[in-house]
């Protein structure tokens, strides 16, 4: 177990520790079946409005994350992370990566 004093807040329900209490107040709600945030497009529910906002870019064509070498975007950091990781096809093998970032519309 890891020290309390790192993370002192602690879920009972499947022993993970947590350093912030928000984080930790927000981690609770995945233990329960309430689902109050509802998806206008598609009645998909969310437990947390964070996770309908994230959500709400896939009935877009907003593409907020992109690649300063190649420009291709992705809706989503991790598909851009991972566009970087495997390094895009149009950069030289010496040039590095970084991530742009274009703010997105409040879609809610």
């Amino acid at each position: 177990m890891r020290n309390r004093l790192e993370k002192p807040y602690y879920c009972k329900e499947c022993c993970r520790g947590f350093k912030c209490e928000q984080v930790f107040e927000r981690h609770k709600v995945t233990h329960t079946s309430r689902k109050s945030h509802v998806c206008e497009v598609c009645c998909k529910t969310f437990q947390c409005e964070s996770e309908l906002k994230r959500h709400m870019i896939s009935h877009t064509d907003i593409r907020p994350h992109a690649c300063n070498i190649c420009r291709k975007a992705y809706k989503r950091k991790q598909a851009l992370e991972r566009h970087v990781k495997n390094r895009c096809r149009s950069s030289p093998a010496n040039t590095s990566h970084t991530l742009i970032w274009r703010p997105v519309p409040d879609l809610m």
